[in-house]
């Protein structure tokens, strides 16, 4: 696991073979490609090749993904489709989470329930203050640590977009 991404096409399992945690094809999301992340979830193997459960809770998107998630998350219905379809996609649980931090305008990911990515206070926020002596101005400062990182990658589906 040293130095490979957190979404990557080759984790390397301990028994041998690897496993993918994004598409074949980095895509934009829309109804197809959030599909096959669910699907992703459901077919998960641990080291062994036994599978394992991983419930998808969540999809991390863009303000440019916006519109398009809330179509695929909270619609009854297919959209853009006239045939009256049921959109499995609403059934799924899965609630949007609208990030303003993602780097990656057209970057999606989907996180499962045991998922392993943390972020860590290290030391907790320290605030201070004082005044200058020569100008009278008051100082103030504030100071931290803080670690992020993974520990499984099986527990998230990721793209960087198309």
């Amino acid at each position: 696991m040293t130095g490979e991404a957190l979404c990557y096409a080759t984790h390397a399992n301990i028994k041998g073979g690897t496993q993918s945690n994004t598409p074949g094809t980095q895509a934009d999301i829309d109804l197809l490609t959030l599909q096959a992340a669910i699907e992703h979830f459901h077919g998960l193997t641990d080291e062994a090749g036994l599978p394992i459960v991983y419930i998808p809770r969540m999809v991390v998107h863009s303000i440019g993904d916006h519109w398009m998630v809330s179509q695929l998350l909270k619609t009854d219905k297919l959209p853009g489709g006239d045939m009256n379809d049921v959109n499995q996609l609403a059934q799924e649980g899965l609630r949007p989470h609208l990030s303003h931090y993602l780097t990656d305008p057209d970057a999606w990911f989907v996180v499962a329930d045991q998922h392993d990515v943390n972020y860590f206070d290290r030391r907790k926020p320290r605030f201070s203050n004082t005044d200058d002596f020569d100008t009278g101005d008051a100082k103030f400062k504030l100071t931290r640590r803080n670690g992020s990182g993974w520990g499984d990658w099986r527990g998230i589906y990721g793209s960087s977009g198309g």
